[in-house]
Formats: C-alpha cells, sequence, structure tokens
C-alpha cells in the first residue's frame, strides 16, 4: 500500500513539473488533466485505507471540477484562433 501511495505522489509531482515546464499549451492542459486524474485516484486511495466514504465524495467533485475547467480552457483557447 504504501507503494502504492509513493507512486501516486511520485506521478503528481511529475505532472505539476509538466505544468510548469511545458512549451506549449496543449502539454499543460494534458498535464493538468492528468494531474486531475491522478489526484481523483490519490482520494480514492485514501479513502480505502481510511474508511471514510467522504473522500469518494471529494473526488468526485473534484472530478466534475475538473471535467469543467478542461471545457473551459479548450473553449478559451479555440476562440483565439
Amino acid at each position: 500500500m504504501t507503494f502504492t501511495f509513493i507512486i501516486l505522489l511520485l506521478c503528481i509531482l511529475l505532472m505539476l513539473v509538466g505544468i510548469f515546464t511545458g512549451k506549449t499549451i496543449p502539454e499543460k492542459i494534458m498535464s493538468l488533466c492528468c494531474l486531475t486524474n491522478y489526484a481523483i485516484v490519490l482520494l480514492c486511495f485514501l479513502s480505502l485505507l481510511t474508511g471514510r466514504e467522504s473522500f469518494v465524495d471529494i473526488a468526485y467533485i473534484y472530478g466534475l471540477l475538473g471535467f469543467a475547467v478542461n471545457l473551459s480552457i479548450s473553449k478559451l483557447r479555440g476562440n483565439k484562433n
């Protein structure tokens, strides 16, 4: 379980690096989308470890917010072309 937790945190750290060092906007958007997915998996994993179902609810809301942000960034990016 600890190994999985460390791997998830490493993936989140790498996606943060990708957001800040990405050369193009689509690279940064993809890193943000992946970061959202890894955070959702991490929250569900924490829910399994602690037995608290509230983490799953937070992960669900975080997923919906991530999807909305991804759509809005794509729409804003599409209007500039």
